[in-house]
């Protein structure tokens, strides 16, 4: 067989042209690599944008089925309230009557029951109340005047707890917004009230107002209402505004208050949050719109 005999020059031109195809191959394969690096890019994208979606539906589902418990515990809670209190009328008027015959030293135990029965025709009186649609009537004012007023309607009931202090700290240049004044009283009442009951030892409430603007351009009046106290475990801020939770004793509190107030501040077509820090306090924020 012959042998093919080439030149110095042929095979350095032969060399030449095999690392020409090479990296030809190289750029090529170069290119491909880019591309599945930016095709898995946007296939990871698309899977979280998947599992987020997924993890709001799942959300989404939780809520709605919450609210329906909430809804049928609704149905039969009102039922419940509306049998209950008949018979307490009954029970508190046998208990007026009976008060004129016993002897002085049984009135004592006599006032106890009299005590219950009223506490349970209040809890019954906030079921039917809370369940029952109520009117708003708005009037356009100030929300600092409002504040300053709640602060004197609960000194005599901060009163009983050891150094507990409320502190205001009121923007000058609020403009006036539409609320109806009792029922937002009564929100800033019972976040007051949760605050003191979550500083055994004593602390500071702080309340303060600003105008601010959403993400959206959205204006609203932010009302934040901050405590020193106890905080609130993680597991627990997404079941503080569900009708009926609480962690306090039961004559501390029925669990209806914070579901109350989010009920009004959604009517008023705001929004209400909280953050809360265990062994820290926990703050507040009422977010009530403003338009020009």
């Amino acid at each position: 067989m012959k042998k093919i005999r080439y030149s110095r020059k042929e095979l350095e031109d032969l060399l030449e042209h095999q690392k020409a195809i090479a990296l030809a191959k190289e750029k090529v394969l170069l290119s491909y690599i880019s591309e599945i690096e930016e095709l898995y890019k946007e296939l990871h994208k698309k899977i979280q944008t998947i599992k987020q979606k997924e993890e709001t539906i799942n959300q989404t589902k939780k809520i709605l089925a919450q609210n329906e418990r909430v809804f049928t515990l609704g149905i039969m809670a009102a039922s419940l309230a509306h049998e209950v209190k008949n018979p307490l009328i009954v029970i508190a008027g046998m208990l007026d009557r009976l008060e004129k015959h016993i002897d002085p030293k049984q009135k004592e135990l006599l006032n106890i029951i009299k005590k219950e029965v009223e506490r349970i025709q209040g809890i019954m009186n906030r079921l039917t109340e809370f369940y029952k649609p109520q009117p708003i009537k708005k009037e356009k004012k100030n929300i600092n005047q409002l504040i300053l007023d709640t602060i004197k309607l609960t000194q005599h009931y901060l009163e009983r707890f050891k150094n507990v202090n409320i502190v205001a700290k009121l923007s000058d240049n609020l403009p006036e917004i539409s609320y109806d004044k009792g029922q937002i009283q009564q929100v800033l009442v019972n976040l007051i009230i949760n605050a003191a009951q979550s500083m055994p030892k004593g602390g500071t409430i702080t309340i303060s107002t600003s105008l601010t603007t959403s993400e959206y351009g959205d204006k609203n009046v932010k009302i934040e209402v901050e405590d020193t106290g106890i905080g609130i475990p993680e597991e627990n801020i997404d079941k503080i505004f569900q009708p009926f939770f609480s962690t306090k004793p039961p004559e501390e509190g029925t669990g209806l208050g914070l579901s109350i107030s989010k009920d009004i501040i959604e009517k008023h077509s705001g929004k209400i949050t909280v953050k809360s820090q265990v062994a820290k306090g926990t703050c507040f924020t009422i977010y009530l719109p403003y338009s020009e």
